[in-house]
């Protein structure tokens, strides 16, 4: 996860320890790989997907609001590339 976010372990992991401390994340360990810890959506997540979802609309929306249609195709081209 740390490399296909492109962030310090210490952000990710005190991000990660910040959504489990809320409910919103559980973590287990690897059932095949003992050295890795797997993150799995609780019941509160699954339930607030829908939101989550809108919520993720909209930013993106008002973030790309400024562009064309070619410069928001264009970035997502890219940030496709990039992830």
């Amino acid at each position: 996860m740390i490399k296909l976010l492109d962030r310090e372990q210490s952000i990710v992991t005190k991000q990660i320890s910040n959504l489990v401390k809320n409910g919103w994340l559980e973590k287990r360990k690897s059932t095949t790989d003992h050295r890795q810890t797997e993150l799995y959506p609780t019941s509160k997540t699954l339930d607030n997907i829908g939101d989550i979802t809108e919520i993720t609309e909209k930013v993106s929306a008002e973030v790309t609001s400024n562009l064309s249609e070619k410069e928001s195709a264009t970035l997502q081209k890219l940030l496709q590339k990039v992830l």
